[in-house]
């Protein structure tokens, strides 16, 4: 999980909600052209990936698509006032989580190894886990990996000591690693590949001549400062792995989420 930033709201919810102000998610997603809208404002805002396990999104590939709208404060039950279903400071882009057989990679259907918004689903967890919008600093990192096996923890060593706890808790709640030991969910296969990927790149350039830093230096050019690029899938992992060269890095691009 990373920081989030919302962008400027959509207006073609903005126009639905300001003449329908307790409409519920359903009655606005009945237009396609709307929930379209909301999806690439997500997709954009987000730099391509998943507000929970930071995977690639998918979008605009009709079935194939691995996106789904997800709402952090429930939209379900709907009782407005606060209506928390046309909120735009409460919605986030999310992969479908494992559940669904029709993304284009089938690697990405894993049921029922679920994670994400398909495993809190209309669960309250304001609270109890990170919201990416409001609770994750976009300094300092919050969490670490093992590169033998992908798994994520908080960074005991970075993470403030007020987020350990939502730390940890959006990690179990969410499914973001595996709980049984030697039995790697998805994610895990997903970050140790990337991690592995890395490791190569690293030899590579290390057996060429350069020295460790400066090899991590130029693998960091991996977040690239272009405001429309998407961000590198697994990006917290990327950063973990790289250190203190992706957080010059970051730095240097006035990273902000």
């Amino acid at each position: 999980m990373k920081k989030v930033n919302k962008g400027a709201v959509p207006p073609k919810l903005s126009t639905y909600s300001a003449s329908n102000p307790n409409a519920d998610w359903d009655q606005f997603r009945n237009s396609p052209s709307r929930y379209q809208q909301v999806q690439q404002s997500l997709y954009t805002d987000q730099k391509g990936l998943c507000a929970y396990c930071e995977i690639d999104l998918q979008i605009g590939l009709g079935q194939q698509s691995d996106f789904r709208v997800e709402h952090f404060h429930s939209k379900s039950p709907h009782a407005p006032p606060p209506n928390h279903a046309l909120d735009w400071s409460n919605l986030l882009g999310c992969c479908h989580g494992g559940s669904s057989r029709n993304v284009a990679d089938p690697a990405r259907f894993t049921a029922p190894d679920l994670s994400c918004d398909a495993v809190k689903e209309d669960s309250d967890w304001v609270g109890v886990i990170l919201d990416p919008i409001r609770d994750i600093p976009a300094f300092p990192r919050l969490f670490e990996f093992k590169e033998s096996s992908g798994a994520m923890a908080p960074d005991q060593a970075f993470c403030p000591s007020h987020l350990l706890t939502q730390a940890q808790a959006s990690i179990d709640n969410l499914h973001l690693t595996s709980k049984v030991s030697g039995q790697p969910n998805r994610l895990d296969r997903f970050r140790k590949a990337v991690m592995e990927k890395l490791r190569e790149e690293m030899e590579k350039r290390i057996d060429g001549g350069m020295e460790f830093a400066d090899a991590a230096t130029e693998l960091a050019g991996i977040f690239l400062p272009n405001a429309a690029a998407q961000w590198p899938a697994f990006f917290t992992c990327i950063r973990w792995y790289l250190g203190p060269a992706a957080e010059d890095r970051l730095r240097v691009i006035h990273f902000n989420g």
